[in-house]
């Protein structure tokens, strides 16, 4: 029989971690894919080598989710991955309710959209991911 204080020290932090290092963990038979939003990704301009690092992702991909709560600038901050790449976060406008859901034990994930490009000024080249939310139920 499971002691009650098994289960009260489960680490939502941990599972998500688990669920980063074994992609399909999370996959049940019957579970349903809800689509929360569509937006885009922030924080970009602050990631080394983010460029290639977007390059290399694909239209559908599925990107990873994690909470960041020691984030010193958002304490619901959601920090967008790819495998242990980290690409950037959430909008800071639209993570406050898909945090709360991530710590109620929700499982959400994203996946890579459409990527945008500018070439306006020579010295300035950036490029940007528009990714969907969902959450598995």
């Amino acid at each position: 029989m499971t002691d009650k204080n098994e289960l009260s020290t489960f680490d939502e932090n941990a599972l998500s971690a688990l669920s980063f290092e074994m992609p399909g963990l999370l996959n049940k038979p019957f579970a349903k894919d809800i689509f929360l939003l569509k937006t885009n990704l922030m924080g970009i301009n602050h990631i080394d080598g983010v460029i290639e690092k977007l390059r290399k992702l694909e239209v559908g991909q599925k990107l990873t989710l994690l909470l960041e709560p020691d984030n010193p600038y958002d304490k619901r901050a959601i920090l967008v991955m790819n495998g242990d790449t980290k690409l950037g976060y959430v909008p800071r406008r639209l993570n406050g309710l898909l945090s709360r859901l991530m710590n109620a034990g929700k499982f959400l994930y994203a996946t890579a959209d459409d990527f945008v490009t500018s070439e306006e000024d020579e010295d300035y080249y950036w490029d940007a991911l528009i990714i969907s939310i969902f959450m598995q139920d």
